[in-house]
């Protein structure tokens, strides 16, 4: 066996790496941890936008639907036929998401 002489280096040098090991693996857990965080934040900002421009295009859609039922062509009856088949291809079927 060894003296604390030549042992007491070799322990302190071990514990150094295993801490620097521990340490660098820590750290690469954080930023792991916080990269998987933004990408949640930039898919959430992602599927807001999508949802915004769907809800616009709808309304929109919807807005031309309204005046179309409030003007009455020339002949008669009412010009919101082709507009409605627009309204219906604007919302597409099943998609609610505030429903779950």
């Amino acid at each position: 066996m060894g003296s604390w002489g030549t042992l007491g280096p070799a322990l302190l040098s071990l514990t150094g790496v295993a801490l620097g090991a521990g340490g660098s693996l820590f750290g690469q857990y954080l930023v792991s941890r916080a990269s998987a965080r933004q990408l949640e934040i930039q898919e959430s900002a992602a599927h807001r936008a999508e949802l915004k421009n769907v809800i616009l295009k709808f309304l929109s859609i919807a807005s031309r639907v309204e005046k179309a039922a409030l003007t009455r062509p020339p002949g008669g009856g009412t010009a919101a036929a082709p507009v409605l088949d627009q309204l219906a291809v604007a919302e597409p079927a099943g998609s609610q998401p505030w429903v779950r």
